[in-house]
């Protein structure tokens, strides 16, 4: 899989171990992709996935586990090695 630009970011916020919906998750990226950087640079929130994307990330990379995955609102969870 290509690396994107807000994988890391997803990674980040998911690396608590606490078990999000994909909304929650995208409201954390546009918190966190919107801010300012750790250079002091504003960085734009223009890059935040949509669900679907997001999703689809979610769902191949191996670190996430699928709660509820018969429910309309599935919940995710960063498996800590």
């Amino acid at each position: 899989m290509k690396k994107k630009y807000f994988h890391k970011f997803v990674d980040e916020v998911m690396e608590d171990g606490i078990e999000r919906s994909s909304a929650s998750i995208i409201d954390n990226l546009k918190i966190s992709m919107g801010g300012e950087s750790i250079h002091g640079r504003i960085r734009s929130g223009q890059f935040v996935p949509q669900i679907s994307i997001l999703t689809y990330y979610l769902r191949v990379n191996k670190q996430y586990i699928h709660l509820d995955a018969n429910t309309r609102k599935s919940r995710w969870k960063r498996v800590i090695e």
